[in-house]
């Protein structure tokens, strides 16, 4: 629906980056990608290749990534369909920032 949330989870508990945040950036209900650069605690966050923000979380060192969606009021399931995903290390962000 244009929306989207970022957060960190440790043992169910949620600490929210953005939460339920509206980006022109985001495709609704069609096909978006995700792009996250992780250096020295700054998390940074682009949809469509377009910067969305940097978030700071000094406290992660590792742990598992995933992604996820939702819907909210209704009886019907849809799958979460993912085309491709890559993991690279780069001292470089992968796209120009403000």
């Amino acid at each position: 629906d244009g929306t989207f949330s970022f957060f960190k989870q440790i043992d169910w508990n949620k600490t929210y980056f953005y939460e339920d945040l509206a980006s022109a950036a985001i495709v609704p209900y069609g096909w978006n990608k995700l792009t996250i650069w992780v250096k020295d605690g700054n998390i940074s966050l682009w949809i469509n290749e377009t910067f969305i923000g940097t978030v700071v979380d000094t406290e992660y060192t590792e742990g598992c990534v995933g992604i996820g969606m939702y819907e909210e009021d209704t009886a019907e399931k849809s799958p979460l369909l993912v085309d491709w995903a890559t993991l690279e290390y780069t001292n470089t962000p992968p796209y120009p920032m403000p």
